[in-house]
């Protein structure tokens, strides 16, 4: 295998060169491929370059040029896709261009998951598997910028070239276990997850950030404002809400001016530097709108759910389940939470669910977990008495 300094690439920007790519895209059976995006660097995030490995040639595809895309999604459609830690790629390929894959999804880092593999990262399992030490420098690459460097196009190149290999190294693995299945099983839900119509974020919950549950209300309002502040700038500008104030210090903020209501935000010491001109304005007048909300009118704590009537033995139980799955997991080699999360294993205790259909369309599990862990869990549910 040559070394990943003499990897070589096509670069496809033009409809005369995707002419080119497209024959040999269809005779191809499987298709490695991998998205860069922009998303550390752009509010409106987007797919801004698509590697693909057809057997040893590599290309590369801008999508950003005014090339027609149409032809090559198409036929992408219809192939095997090998990705690693596809959800986000496949999340951004539809998000971007509407693209939806019709045919099976060969997920590396789910497949190392379900052999036992501690360290999962694209770079750590090319580094056992080939024995090749990819370079991690333009991960946080601006890759809507062009032109794109030679050590950014190497970088995105590197990155399916040794997929197939890997993919195959993990498929006779799962094959020897008897969990190509499983494998199966995961993908498939993997791909209806990511390519998932999503609900509109609730309103009255997208500001809430991590800190907030134990506000009062007035420091509760005051985030929400400085929140929406913060959204609309980065909107308006086209980059990262993180740019313009970290969650923390949003919270920060909130705090300093509830104790200092009548003093100007520029004493607080907490404004980042990109804060000035008409944005500091829009922040002053965002606090000063908060200030000035009625009591009556400024946010509510959140009230809590209230709790499901206690259920005889479900901590016992749940610590059955926990401790049985453990010992599962040490069977099959796996971390217990592939088999069962504590979350689910919650859910299966509360509700004493021990019907395999429920477990898969209620709970969520995957069949072969279901199958796996059925056993356990109705011997452990007869162990407790329902009341």
């Amino acid at each position: 295998m040559p070394d990943v300094e003499h990897t070589n690439f096509t670069y496809v920007d033009t409809d005369e060169g995707m002419a080119e790519v497209l024959p040999a895209l269809e005779r191809a059976p499987s298709i490695a491929i991998d998205i860069e995006a922009d998303s550390l660097h752009h509010y409106f995030e987007k797919v801004c370059l698509i590697q693909i490995t057809i057997e040893e040639e590599n290309y590369i595809v801008d999508p950003l040029t005014d090339m027609d895309l149409d032809p090559f999604l198409q036929v992408l459609a219809h192939k095997t896709l090998i990705l690693h830690d596809a959800g986000y790629d496949l999340r951004m390929l539809k998000n971007s261009f509407g693209f939806e894959t019709k045919a099976p999804v060969f997920d590396t880092m789910l497949a190392a998951q379900l052999l036992g593999y501690k360290r999962l990262g694209l770079v750590a399992l090319i580094k056992h598997f080939c024995g090749v030490s990819l370079s991690k420098h333009g991960q946080k690459s601006d890759w809507s910028r062009r032109p794109l460097t030679p050590n950014q196009l190497q970088y995105a190149s590197d990155d399916t070239y040794y997929l197939h290999v890997l993919a195959e190294k993990l498929h006779n693995q799962l094959e020897q276990l008897g969990r190509l299945e499983w494998h199966d099983q995961a993908c498939k839900k993997m791909v209806r997850s990511a390519t998932a119509e999503k609900e509109p974020p609730d309103p009255d919950r997208i500001w809430r950030i991590k800190g907030t549950s134990k506000l009062d209300p007035l420091r509760l309002t005051l985030v929400k404002h400085i929140w929406h502040w913060r959204n609309d700038e980065a909107r308006k500008a086209d980059r990262p809400a993180f740019h313009f104030m970290h969650n923390k210090d949003i919270l920060k903020l909130a705090d300093w001016v509830a104790s200092h209501p009548h003093a100007s935000i520029r004493k607080s010491g907490l404004l980042p530097d990109n804060c000035r001109g008409s944005r500091r304005a829009a922040l002053e007048n965002a606090v000063h709108q908060a200030l000035s909300t009625p009591p009556d009118q400024m946010v509510a704590k959140q009230k809590r759910k209230k709790s499901a009537p206690a259920i005889p033995y479900c901590q016992q139980i749940i610590e059955d389940l926990r401790e049985r799955t453990r010992k599962k997991g040490e069977q099959l080699n796996l971390p217990p939470q592939i088999i069962a999360s504590r979350a689910t294993l919650t859910h299966i205790g509360r509700d004493r669910i021990s019907d395999f259909d429920r477990l898969v369309e209620e709970v969520g599990m995957l069949p072969w977990q279901a199958d796996i862990l059925l056993p356990d869990i109705k011997e452990t549910l007869a162990k407790y008495p329902k009341k």
